[in-house]
């Protein structure tokens, strides 16, 4: 993949490998979800899958999300990779804007992002697209989004030139990730840098 210059990450599940307890705390403060029906609110944008879900506490959920990833830092691989890279870097998420920065300044590298998109922002990934392309004015045929979900690849997909590549560590599989035709899957940060390089 030649003359990447700008990446997009979605972080739950990408940068930090978090999925586990995402179930764990859906299902103590959410109720009964089984594992396949949640990976299901994946498939699609996930705060309109909760929607149809009529769940009521989500102000219950983020007190104890916020709790959990407050002190949480990203792994040495991923921070490796993410040092060693010289792309333009961007966070487009479901997630709290502060409890992403919070990540990133635990972690040492809010430095390493040009702008990091919440929930606060749009509960759509589309809009967040529009708002990176139209603020930084990206170049999308030079911009490649990393994600984990089938729901995120549906919605980059209403953005052609854009480049996207499926990670297997997060919320999806292989099979699921497929479904939403990215440019590539990958298994590793290793990969990726292969794809890029």
């Amino acid at each position: 993949m030649k003359n990447i210059k700008n990446i997009i990450f979605d972080f739950d599940g990408v940068l930090i490998k978090n999925t586990k307890i995402l179930l764990e705390t859906h299902r103590k403060t959410l109720g009964p979800f089984s594992e396949e029906n949640f990976r299901k609110l994946f498939n699609g944008n996930t705060a309109e899958e909760l929607e149809k879900h009529k769940i009521k506490n989500m102000n219950l959920f983020w007190d104890e999300w916020k709790k959990i990833l407050e002190n949480w830092i990203i792994d040495q691989e991923t921070l490796n990779f993410l040092k060693n890279n010289k792309k333009n870097n961007f966070i487009i998420s479901s997630n709290k804007e502060y409890i992403l920065n919070k990540i990133l300044e635990n972690s040492n590298i809010e430095n390493l992002f040009l702008d990091v998109l919440g929930s606060e922002t749009h509960k759509l990934k589309t809009k967040k697209f529009i708002l990176l392309k139209e603020k930084f004015n990206l170049n999308f045929k030079e911009t490649v989004f990393i994600t984990d979900s089938l729901g995120d690849l549906k919605e980059a997909s209403e953005f052609p030139e854009l480049k996207t590549i499926g990670v297997t560590w997060g919320v999806h599989c292989r099979k699921n990730l497929k479904k939403g035709i990215p440019d590539f899957i990958s298994d590793s940060w290793d990969e990726i840098k292969k794809i890029l390089n």
